[in-house]
């Protein structure tokens, strides 16, 4: 699991260091938080949904993930129809 912060405080001391996290993670960001500090540059590696606008903004170059094994492949197409159709217990 990865950490989940609902809303980062822009009033925090030094809360953009949570966003160079070595870690996954999904971190609210209210738009008084960009403006609050206005040097601040989310880091490159970062996606951003701004739900505000709707827009998502993702890493221009990505890394490369590997191909799931196949068994756990199937499983989770599996559950994602099983999810898809309701029929999840």
């Amino acid at each position: 699991m990865f950490p989940i912060i609902p809303l980062l405080p822009p009033c925090m001391p030094d809360a953009e260091q949570l966003l160079i996290a070595p870690t996954p993670y999904i971190i609210g960001v209210p738009t008084s938080f960009y403006t609050a500090r206005k040097v601040f540059r989310m880091p490159k590696d970062v996606w951003v949904a701004n739900l505000d606008t709707q827009q998502l903004s993702y890493p221009e170059v990505m890394e490369v993930l590997p191909d799931l094994p196949e068994t756990e492949c199937h499983s989770i197409v599996r559950h994602l129809n099983d999810v898809s159709l309701g029929s999840l217990n």
